[in-house]
């Protein structure tokens, strides 16, 4: 018979989804140089289906036809030219069966697809040879296992796209969502309101389309939550009967099941084994959790033997070394293989794996290889976390619960630095419900700083103060010394600046008795609260201390930690350079030690610091990377800060529409909150004070410069600039206003509470509208003299008068001369007017 045009390429009663870019690049592929085309995949995945539409797409090119073969039935080596030549339409004759197929064969481009090749392994030679003989064969090959072949070219099939999570159109981005909710209509099920579920469903299945098909088969009997339900209690999906499919792909478990029989026994036991872990495992842990010198099987050949199956997947970990992960569909599938007696011990192995990696790395947290330690637990995370909610959980027996109480101990660290505020406070929680007395102190201390950090400062002090006795308790003088430290800071973003230091001095001195290496800390926190009170000289002494200490050790987090202070406290001298120069190389340790909340702390730090030196495009820029930074991170209380910042900035920019929902945006916060600051509510305060003037709203101006003025006593110190900015508002509304009006009009806001204050300002700036807003003042910067500009200069740097004659060689009246004659051309009463003036305008650009 003739083969032209001829094929047998099953229709498909369904549109292929998600899958366009993966068949241009399969179809290229065979418009090439390919021969061998292998689709590779766990089952389920969808290579059948790719595999016709590829020849679907691609059969016009092949003269000779295009044909489908499956060989999931399976058959000796031998027997497969016999099998294609049936399937072919030929009769074979001669002794040799691979000969006489050969000779039959047309000339003309022919197209064979090879389904389910995994069934029949041993039979790759005679395709190789096959190949070899007919020029003009092509073959796709679909299979759980590759062959090997030197014509061979590979090609993974991926699982369809699944959302971004809290995407607000899971059905519109992703394929996988797309195809159950088509399958889910067609099944008769109702309609689908709840995206949101129906996405995590395809995500816990993994986005393999036999498993998201199976789950809507059944639509009309469960919604995708209750589906969804079931799976997180480890229950399989209810299989669905289909005449019209293979009954392997009946049910999940078959689909599975039939790679793991493909297994020896000691794969199968490794798989179960390894279904304990999380979030993918490297070969060591593997070895630990699997037990597999036991077992009598190298770890790393039974790894890459079940990646060859698509039981597990293989992708490089952060240090190159292969990393092996499992699919939830089939961590399920291998649990449920296991006896509790095995899955118990597997469970064991893995939770002291895990604090035993903890433990190793702890001593590392301040040394050079920080930056790697904070990567390798980046990426146990989810080993971590399956570890604690195992040992932690209301039925674990007493031994299991320590280790998880000595797991969550040691990790705190690592939770603070990548901002697992909340579930790292969390897991403390939990584990000082069952702790012994011996390790309350460490609990106690993470989670007062962790609480620190969420802005609860009140829930900070009573932890230390727990840490603290407790570790007196237990005459551990080192975890007394650190639970000390804690409190002295908390104190000091309280107000308490005198507890405050008492308890660092106590810190320091506790220290310096053990001969600790990390004093530092001490003197950092000792230089943080000097800067805080005000004391400059003392915080420069003590900050430079411990830079210094921190270079000569190498202590990227303590270097900076301190260049951070240290940028604080040049800003407070407004010395921008020296203040670019420590935030900036902060900035830059912080993402080599990938600490977001460092990194977004420090990019709002820069961005003032570059903003009230003149520079608010630039500040604009980071400003917005460190909202961004505070949206994805788990410190919502954070949020408010990063709004304020970039509010401010594009006030400084005059994009008024833009700066006024952020301000409004960061004041919602501020009305008593948990987490807010004093001095985040009198920045607020004063950003919407400079709004109002923008908009000559007067008696709004001085209400909520009255109101700030509640939250800047016993506050951080402002910034001269920010001090420069207050002043020119209020010298404008006092002007505007006149003398008592402008102190009625404070005086009112010192008595109106926050939330009626914030919503009178917000149906104000909602009743004038941004085209009447007028600039804060005209520019004067041709009204200077280029020696009025130079002293001008140097005040902005907040250098005294003593100094600026010394600079500039001239006598001290002269500069007092200058100074005069600078604040008569600007309208100013005074040096702060005067800097604000300066930076407001860009005179010295």
């Amino acid at each position: 018979m003739s083969l032209a045009a001829a094929h047998n390429l099953p229709p498909q009663p369904t549109a292929l989804l998600g899958r366009e870019d993966v068949l241009r690049e399969v179809s290229s592929l065979l418009w090439g140089p390919t021969r061998l085309l292998t689709l590779l995949g766990p089952g389920g995945v969808g290579k059948t289906r790719l595999a016709v539409e590829l020849a679907t797409t691609v059969r016009p090119d092949f003269a000779g036809g295009a044909w489908f073969i499956d060989l999931s039935g399976g058959l000796p080596p031998a027997a497969l030219p016999a099998h294609l030549a049936r399937v072919l339409g030929l009769t074979l004759d001669g002794a040799d069966p691979l000969d006489s197929l050969v000779g039959q064969l047309p000339d003309q481009p022919l197209l064979v697809l090879l389904d389910n090749f995994e069934s029949v392994p041993d039979a790759a030679p005679l395709l190789g040879q096959l190949l070899g003989a007919c020029p003009a064969l092509r073959v796709i090959v679909t299979s759980r296992v590759a062959l090997n072949l030197r014509w061979e070219r590979r090609l993974e099939v991926p699982p369809l796209a699944l959302p971004e999570p809290g995407s607000p159109s899971p059905a519109d981005a992703s394929p996988a969502v797309q195809l159950y909710l088509e399958r889910a209509r067609a099944a008769g099920g109702p309609e689908v309101t709840d995206l949101g579920a129906a996405a995590r469903l395809c995500a816990r299945l993994d986005g393999l389309p036999l498993a998201i098909e199976l789950a809507a088969a059944r639509a009309a009997q469960f919604g995708p939550a209750a589906l969804l339900a079931r799976l997180e209690r480890h229950l399989a999906l209810p299989s669905t009967p289909a005449p019209d499919r293979p009954a392997r792909h009946h049910s999940l478990n078959a689909v599975i099941g039939a790679s793991y029989d493909m297994l020896s026994a000691a794969q199968q036991a490794t798989l179960r084994r390894l279904a304990v872990a999380a979030g993918g495992v490297g070969e060591n842990a593997a070895r630990v959790m699997a037990e597999t010198d036991a077992l009598g099987i190298d770890a790393l050949d039974v790894l890459l033997a079940l990646t060859d199956v698509n039981l597990l997947s293989a992708r490089p970990g952060h240090d190159g070394q292969p990393r092996f992960w499992m699919l939830e569909t089939v961590r399920d599938y291998a649990g449920a293989q296991a006896d509790p007696a095995e899955f118990q011990l597997a469970r064991q192995r893995h939770a002291q794996w895990c604090l035993e990696l903890a433990e190793r790395l702890t001593p590392e947290w301040r040394s050079e290889a920080q930056a790697q330690v904070l990567a390798q637990l980046n990426e146990e995370h989810p080993n971590v976390r399956a570890a604690l909610a195992w040992t932690l959980r209301a039925q674990a027996n007493l031994a299991d619960r320590q280790v998880g109480v000595q797991l969550a101990e040691a990790l705190w660290p690592y939770w603070l630095a990548h901002g697992h505020l909340g579930e790292g406070r969390a897991w403390l929680e939990a584990a000082l419900s069952g702790a012994g007395e011996a390790g309350l102190p460490g609990l106690y201390r993470g989670a007062g700083v962790l609480a620190r950090q969420q802005g609860d400062l009140a829930g900070a002090v009573q932890w230390a103060e727990r840490a603290t006795l407790a570790a007196q308790l237990a005459a551990d003088t080192w975890q007394e010394a650190a639970a000390t430290g804690d409190l002295g800071v908390a104190l000091a973003l309280q107000g308490d600046l005198g507890r405050a230091s008492a308890a660092l001095d106590r810190q320091l001195s506790l220290q310096i008795t053990l001969g600790d290496q990390h004093s530092a800390d001490a003197l950092n926190n000792r230089g943080a609260v000097a800067l805080r009170a005000g004391d400059f000289e003392r915080a420069t002494d003590l900050l430079g201390r411990v830079l210094t200490m921190c270079l000569a050790s190498g202590d990227a987090r303590g270097e900076a930690d301190v260049r951070s202070n240290l940028g604080v406290l040049a800003c407070q001298a407004a010395d921008w350079p020296l203040a670019s120069a420590h935030l900036s190389r902060a900035l830059e340790l912080r993402r080599q030690l990938c600490d977001r909340h460092g990194e977004a702390e420090t990019l709002g730090n820069l961005g003032t610091a570059l903003r009230l030196a003149g520079d608010a495009a630039a500040a604009a820029a980071l400003h917005e990377q460190a909202l961004t930074l505070r949206q994805q991170g788990t410190q919502p209380q954070a949020i408010a800060p990063a709004q304020l910042n970039l509010g401010l900035t594009f006030l400084a920019l005059g994009r008024l529409d833009e700066a006024t929902p952020l301000l409004l945006a960061a004041a919602d916060s501020g009305g008593g909150s948990v987490g807010v600051s004093s001095i985040h509510r009198a920045g607020v305060l004063q950003a919407l004070a400079t709004l109002a003037a923008r908009r000559e709203q007067w008696p709004w101006v001085a209400r909520l410069l009255g109101a700030s003025r509640l939250f800047l006593d016993g506050g951080s110190p402002l910034w001269p600039g920010q001090q420069a900015e207050r002043a020119t508002v209020e010298a404008q509304g006092r002007q505007a206003l006149g003398g008592q009006s402008m102190q009625a009009e404070l005086a009112l806001g010192e008595r109106t509470p926050w939330d009626t204050l914030i919503a009178g300002a917000a149906d104000m700036f909602r009743s004038v509208p941004t085209s009447t807003a007028s600039a804060l003042i005209p520019t004067h910067r041709d009204d200077l003299s280029e020696r009025e500009r130079e002293v001008l200069a140097l005040l902005v740097r907040g250098w005294p008068n003593k100094k600026i004659a010394s600079a500039m060689k001239l006598a001290d009246n002269t500069v007092k001369n200058h100074l005069a004659s600078v604040y008569s051309k600007l309208g100013v009463r005074g040096r702060a007017e005067a800097v604000a003036r300066a930076l407001q305008e860009r005179l010295l650009e």
